[in-house]
């Protein structure tokens, strides 16, 4: 049991973060997260392009959630189900037995669920399209069999139509997938087969609107030719052409009733194992049917009946806590509303009586506007209020210069909520163009980086930008002989390096490009989490095709659009296994192919920091120029395939000489340098490096036995931090000592110079 002070974290497993059905239940979730000071950390178990690729991340997921420290989990088990089937699901969940949990849209075993009651919108539906409508011919567009929702969706159809009388045909049934792709092929299904249909009702929202489309595609006016509705009331539905008529479930309750529900649990309270929440139908034009504000009576002039002051309330309060969202947190109680309208209706009498003193009626229409514009369609609430007003002018001013008065200030009020509505669409629209040109071109910045420092640059100093307040961006931990880890090969790496971390709130940045070691199952490194702050998180799997790299956690801010952040995952996965490959590339272009040595190239990337350093760091430089004896002779006795095992042997050689931390190159042919930085002692170091190099050799051509012995020449130049002239200049010592070493050989003298012997 949890302790009550200790700040919860609370897991979520959902399919998809932007799809919109599942977006409206998070933001419940967040919601009352924030609400409650919940720690809420969000998994994302796939990733969609918005083409043709669609990846699977359970079984990734799976292992962080089960080896993390968790006090709760929330399972998106509808659309898991929908995607990996019932038995999937099954067998997943057993995963966290340890965890208390809760399932959302599908109960699966005996979890504890929150569920809509699908059958009763259903039914209340296809009897509006035959009482209202005249309907006869209602196709069912359904979803995959043996989803626990689609069934019951399925069923409810059944029932409707022998509540109604209609007899059930099996080609007015489809199956579908909730997807729109599904609607358009319905369509296409039921006109190819010239089916007669009046109504075309989809299982869900999404579906529903593929149906408009496909219908509007060829040229089948909608509502007149055939009717359509849908399920969930997502947010496309209202904003559709038509406007969707559907069953609207409480998506953003389901989000907050489930979080509570698995507090409960983990507090050791009483819980409902399983909520059943009620969806009502919500009427639009794609069935026939107007928008209440259009349909609303003009004023009534020359009504006889008289309203009292509390009926006109009643009334009036009624028609908008039928607007209100109820399943919204913070939404105004049924006696808030009433003193808003209260005030709102004495503020017009004043205004009537008082014409010296004008528009305080207009003020409290705006208030209104923005004191219900997280809790409802303000325009569409605030013009029903204002046509109820107009109808009990009559009622509430009994001379005619104050009717008239009284009407021009209400034609007043709709200009200002037209006016409103207006104004709240430019800005927002505005202020989506802007915030998607940030988006793009923060993406763009992204995708076209291809070195991992200008990378990292480019997120630090974007992101912000795009209310993303802190950030932990990480690789997993492997070893090279490990090869990449693939969702074949997967396994929960212990540990992964960051590569960029900040929090702006606590002023924390972290920038060690790798040098930092966490326990991946942590998500966060200890110095960027502390316990007793509240937060929401997105955790997203970075990888390309099927290898796994890493993983971003953002942070939510309220505003943010959701599907920003597989836009971002998506071009940070890119980037980053870009920046892999041009390092790759580029260790590759300084490296000898046949020895595995530097190359030229790379000893010249290389040498010159090492020289710089030495200066810093006041220590000594050595570098040697070695030559191999009598490779021609080699390669004309023994072929050119030989000389080459020679110098590879020659390579193998100066490999076991030099330290781990020295540079050493094949710079051409048979020609090697080496560079070395070290202390007071370098000329000890010197005599060491000529005692190894005979060892090796010796060794070499005694294991080998080839009909040929190995020899190397060495010239070698020292140099402390006081003397002058560049590294070409102790390069080209280097190499003049090894001429006079390879004079010498070559007439047959010994050598005299101690620090350069010639080794045979």
């Amino acid at each position: 049991m949890a302790s009550d002070t200790k700040t919860l974290k609370i897991g979520v497993l959902l399919d998809c973060l932007h799809e919109s059905y599942q977006s409206a239940i998070w933001r419940g979730i967040e919601t009352q997260a924030r609400q409650l000071q919940i720690n809420l950390v969000s998994y994302v178990a796939t990733s969609q392009d918005r083409t043709s690729h669609f990846h699977t991340h359970y079984d990734i997921i799976k292992d962080f959630i089960a080896k993390s420290n968790i006090d709760g989990l929330i399972v998106f088990t509808g659309p898991m189900s929908e995607h990996q089937g019932v038995p999937f699901t099954s067998t997943y969940l057993k995963n966290f037995a340890h965890i208390p949990l809760i399932c959302i849209s599908a109960p699966v075993d005996d979890h504890p669920g929150v569920t809509i009651n699908n059958q009763e919108g259903i039914i209340e539906l296809m009897d509006h399209f035959v009482a209202v409508h005249h309907a006869k011919n209602i196709a069912f567009l359904s979803g995959p069999k043996g989803h626990s929702e689609a069934d019951d969706r399925m069923t409810a159809y059944r029932k409707g139509l022998e509540k109604n009388n209609l007899i059930f045909d099996e080609k007015l049934v489809l199956r579908g997938d909730f997807s729109k792709g599904c609607g358009h092929r319905a369509v296409a299904t039921l006109m190819d087969s010239q089916t007669p249909v009046d109504v075309i009702m989809a299982v869900n929202d999404q579906s529903a609107l593929g149906v408009i489309e496909e219908l509007k595609k060829r040229k089948h006016h909608i509502p007149t030719e055939i009717a359509v509705s849908g399920f969930d009331d997502v947010g496309e539905a209202s904003l559709s052409m038509p406007a969707l008529t559907t069953v609207r479930q409480p998506l953003q309750e389901m989000g907050a009733v489930a979080l509570n529900n698995v507090i409960c649990q983990i507090k050791g309270d009483p819980f409902e194992r399983i909520i059943r929440l009620a969806a009502v139908p919500v009427y639009r034009r794609s069935c026939g049917c107007f928008a209440e504000v259009i349909r609303a009576a003009a004023p009534n002039m020359t009504q006889t009946a008289r309203y009292s002051t509390e009926e006109i309330m009643d009334i009036t309060c009624a028609h908008a806590e039928s607007f209100l969202r109820r399943d919204l947190p913070g939404c105004p109680s049924p006696n808030r509303v009433r003193a808003y309208l209260t005030d709102l209706v004495d503020s017009l009498v004043w205004d009537v009586s008082k014409a010296s003193i004008r528009e305080i009626f207009l003020n409290e229409v705006d208030m209104l506007l923005f004191k219900f514009e997280d809790f409802a369609d303000n325009v569409a609430i605030m013009n029903a209020v204002i046509n109820d007003l107009s109808f009990f002018l009559p009622s509430l001013f009994r001379q005619r210069e104050q009717l008239t008065c009284a009407t021009a200030i209400l034609q007043q009020a709709h200009t200002l909520i037209r006016e409103h509505r207006l104004n709240s669409a430019q800005t927002s629209f505005l202020q989506d163009t802007l915030f998607q040109l940030t988006i793009r071109e923060t993406s763009q910045s992204i995708i076209t980086t291809f070195e991992q420092r200008k990378l990292l640059q480019a997120i630090s100093s974007s992101f912000p930008q795009l209310n993303i307040n802190s950030l932990v961006f990480a690789i997993y931990e492997r070893r090279p002989e490990d090869g990449p880890l693939t969702d074949e090969n997967w396994g929960l790496p212990r540990h992964s390096r960051l590569l960029l971390g900040y929090d702006q709130q606590r002023d924390v940045l972290s920038y060690p490009r790798g040098n930092k070691l966490f326990y991946s199952k942590d998500l966060f490194p200890s110095d960027m989490y502390e316990e007793d702050n509240a937060g929401a998180f997105v955790f997203m799997p970075l990888f390309f095709e099927q290898e796994q790299l890493g993983f971003a956690l953002f942070e939510y801010a309220k505003g943010i659009p959701l599907f920003m952040f597989e836009e971002l995952r998506l071009h940070m996965s890119s980037a980053l296994k870009s920046s892999f490959l041009m390092k790759e590339l580029r260790i590759q272009s300084m490296l000898d192919e046949l020895t595995g040595l530097y190359n030229r190239r790379g000893f010249m990337s290389e040498a010159p920091r090492m020289f710089r350093h030495r200066k810093v760091s006041e220590q000594r430089i050595m570098i040697f120029f070695a030559d191999m004896d009598d490779l021609k002779v080699i390669n004309d006795n023994y072929g050119h395939e030989e000389g080459d095992v020679a110098i590879s042997g020659a390579a193998s050689v100066l490999r076991q000489t030099f330290r781990e931390q020295d540079l050493v190159a094949r710079i051409g042919g048979d020609e090697f340098i080496a560079m070395l930085v070290g202390d007071g002692h370098i000329k000890n170091l010197e005599a060491q490096i000529m005692d190894r190099l005979k060892l090796s050799l010796h060794t070499y051509n005694e294991i080998m036995e080839k009909p040929y012995e190995l020899s190397i020449s060495m010239g070698v130049t020292t140099a402390d931090v006081h003397q002058t002239g560049s590294l070409e200049d102790l390069m080209r010592e280097a190499d003049e000592q090894l001429m006079i070493i390879k004079r010498k050989k070559n007439r047959g003298r010994p050598t005299t110079h101690p620090p350069n012997p010639v080794v045979d």
